[in-house]
């Protein structure tokens, strides 16, 4: 539980460096291309819900509940997963988990008045995807550190749930059966040779001295 903890608080301080950092030297309206024609960075102040989308809405109360009520399941899911039998699950959804609680505490304060959730990521070939799904309409998706966190997360911890935990389970109940059954031999080894040694006390003790 305490390296979830401690993961918990990486993933969730690194979605807040890159917020604060992103509110500090970047200039609204100002664009910064990482990777020509795929990604640019930005400031987008986003009252909404995810990637952007409802940007304009208004803060709203609905919101809050939703991502209040998503952070508690996945606090559940994440207290109950086991760190020493499935690493990629323990990773996964406290990753999801630190994007759920990172966005809630921007939508919560936007409640009392902040500007809303910071967006910093645009992708190029994303808004592309949306436009051709959506029929043409023009999109501008932006999304910050927690929405890839929580999108990652959830992805990577259910296609771990689906094809691969089943397995991980099996294995380590066939590894802890074969080591109760490796202490069961040891104790019984231990049984046989305390019985010889009390035998061979108890033969010392019955032969007559001449």
């Amino acid at each position: 539980m305490g390296i979830t903890v401690l993961m918990f608080f990486l993933f969730y301080m690194i979605d807040h460096i890159v917020k604060f950092v992103t509110v500090k030297f970047i200039g609204m309206g100002q664009q910064i291309t990482i990777i020509p024609n795929f990604l640019y960075m930005e400031k987008q102040f986003n009252k909404g819900a995810a990637f952007g989308l409802g940007a304009d809405s208004g803060g709203s109360i609905i919101l809050v509940s939703i991502s209040a009520v998503a952070s508690i399941i996945l606090m559940f899911v994440a207290s109950r997963n086991d760190w020493k039998r499935d690493k990629v699950g323990a990773i996964s959804i406290t990753m999801a988990l630190a994007g759920c609680v990172g966005n809630l505490y921007d939508r919560f304060i936007t409640l009392f008045g902040a500007n809303g959730v910071v967006d910093m990521f645009n992708m190029t070939w994303f808004d592309a995807m949306i436009s051709f799904f959506t029929g043409g309409k023009q999109t501008h998706v932006t999304m910050n550190v927690a929405d890839i966190f929580l999108v990652i997360g959830l992805i990577i911890f259910v296609i771990n749930y689906l094809f691969f935990y089943e397995r991980k389970r099996k294995k380590a109940k066939s590894l802890e059966f074969a080591n109760l059954k490796k202490e069961e031999n040891t104790m019984n080894m231990k049984d046989i040779k305390e019985i010889n040694s009390e035998a061979k006390e108890n033969k010392d003790f019955d032969e007559p001295t001449e």
